[in-house]
C-alpha cells in the first residue's frame, strides 16, 4: 500500500528528526568517550550506543517504506521472467506424467 498525502509529511519529518537524534548522540558519545574515567561514563556510552542504533534502525525503516523496496536492474528481471518460466514449462511436463514413477 503506498504511503500518501499526511503519512508521507508524517514519516519525513520522522526521518529527519531520527538523522538530528543520531547527530547529536553521537556528539554525546563521541565526547563521553573522550572524557576522563568516571563512574557514569560506561552507562552514557552504553545508552547512547543503544539510542544510535535504534535511531539508526528507525531512520532505515522509515527510508525503505518512503522509498519502497529497491527494483532490480531491467536485464535482470528478464532473465529472473526467463528463467521462471523455464522452470514452470519443466514443472508442467512433471504433472503431465512424463516424470513419475507410477506408470
Amino acid at each position: 500500500m503506498p504511503v500518501v498525502g499526511a503519512e508521507v509529511r508524517r514519516a519525513r519529518r520522522w526521518f529527519w528528526t531520527m538523522v538530528v537524534i543520531v547527530a547529536a548522540v553521537m556528539g554525546v558519545l563521541y565526547r563521553t568517550s573522550k572524557a576522563d574515567p568516571a563512574p557514569m561514563v560506561g552507562p552514557v556510552i552504553l545508552l547512547s550506543a543503544v539510542v544510535v542504533l535504534g535511531a539508526v534502525t528507525q531512520a532505515g525503516r522509515i527510508w525503505v517504506a518512503l522509498e519502497g523496496p529497491a527494483r532490480l536492474p531491467r536485464w535482470r528481471r528478464r532473465r529472473r521472467a526467463a528463467r521462471r518460466a523455464g522452470q514452470n514449462a519443466s514443472a508442467g511436463s512433471r504433472r503431465n506424467g512424463s516424470g513419475s514413477r507410477d506408470g
